[in-house]
């Protein structure tokens, strides 16, 4: 039961070092202590580089641009690597075309409609501009503000050193000792060329190479235009679209034939899935989240887990806190409902099992 449990809390842990040959600016070592670089008091050190984040975030928003980005995710698991050329034209008007191990991605905004393309699925998402709920329509990480409320928290500075060909940067780094980040942002223009960000440890979770950018592009309208390739359906409901891509990524890594709740509790969404092990057999794993705690789904042949079966207890998760376990065998299969939820709740999302979820 101990280990249902971490595997119901686990989520990527980010670690790992820096391939120096990346990019010609070298990082700091991985490991150690982030120290906060900058001269003069504290607080004016802290109100220009948070001038310079305010800057480097304009720069990539206020005006049409194009560019390229290179992310690096050093991940437990291994090293995930994305390119992306992006567009962007305001007010509204965006796209984004990345390329990983996994295949292509591609996210168009225009004033009216938005798109979201993922070719690992035969689903495209079609919304309308603006429709609310849409969490899976924000752009990739590397696209969101740099100036968030953790910059607005722990020790910030900054100092002046050479960027991509030379180029004078203000290097400005700071978070705290958890999270601490580091952007190379350009002297004349603002453009941030380069992030670093690190983990507890200082430890180098990930980076972002930005180049090619053009600040006066050349963006016809068809660039904020989308035709689904052929073979694809269009889904105009983001949970629908969410459920119907985790399940249909899921179903060939297992014999398991997915089901998926038709009830959760108000305010959780499907984030992902992915497989595991349930003693010692293999399980599906659906995590839903409501922004605050973590509710996950497990489903395991009943023949692979039959200790479980019938189970209701309340248990540490390890953080002092106590969450729900209660399994039920449908259709041949044990499913285990995890999470800070009552009986009641738990018993509800067992009774609404979907075994057709992508019909």
């Amino acid at each position: 039961m101990t280990g249902l449990l971490a595997r119901w809390g686990h989520g990527a842990v980010l670690s790992g070092v820096l391939v120096a040959a990346l990019t010609t600016l070298a990082p700091a070592a991985p490991g150690g202590t982030c120290v906060t670089v900058g001269h003069g008091t504290a607080d004016a050190v802290w109100q220009q580089a948070q001038r310079l984040l305010r800057a480097a975030e304009e720069a990539r928003w206020a005006d049409a641009i194009s560019y390229k980005e290179l992310q690096m995710l050093f991940l437990r698991r291994g090293t995930e690597t994305v390119t992306r050329s992006i567009a962007w034209r305001p007010p509204a008007e965006l796209r984004v075309e990345e390329d990983h191990d996994g295949g292509r991605r591609i996210a168009v905004w225009n004033r009216d409609e938005q798109w979201l393309y993922d070719s690992r699925v035969p689903f495209v998402l079609h919304t309308e501009a603006g429709a609310a709920g849409l969490a899976v329509m924000e752009p990739p990480v590397s696209m969101r503000p740099l100036v968030t409320a953790q910059a607005a928290f722990g020790h910030w500075g900054f100092t002046k050193s050479h960027g991509p060909g030379g180029r004078p940067v203000y290097v400005v780094e700071g978070g705290r000792h958890h999270a601490y980040s580091r952007y190379w942002i350009d002297e004349d223009n603002f453009f941030p060329w380069k992030e670093e960000h690190y983990g507890p440890g200082c430890e180098l979770v990930g980076i972002i190479v930005r180049s090619d950018v053009d600040f006066d592009p050349e963006l016809s309208d068809d660039v904020f235009r989308f035709e689904p390739p052929p073979g694809t359906e269009v889904i105009d409901d983001p949970v629908a679209w969410r459920v119907r891509s985790i399940i249909y990524g899921l179903a060939p890594q297992t014999a398991i034939d997915p089901a998926v709740p038709n009830y959760v509790p108000p305010g959780y969404t499907l984030v992902s899935g992915g497989i595991t092990e349930v003693d010692g057999s293999p399980a599906l794993h659906l995590r839903f989240h409501d922004g605050k705690q973590l509710l996950s789904l497990f489903q395991v042949l009943h023949e692979g887990a039959r200790s479980l079966a019938g189970v209701t207890r309340r248990l540490s998760d390890g953080s002092g806190a106590e969450v729900l376990v209660m399994g039920a065998v449908k259709q041949g299969y044990l499913f285990l409902v995890v999470g800070d939820v009552s009986q009641a709740e738990a018993e509800r999302i067992l009774a609404n099992l979907d075994f057709s979820p992508d019909d």
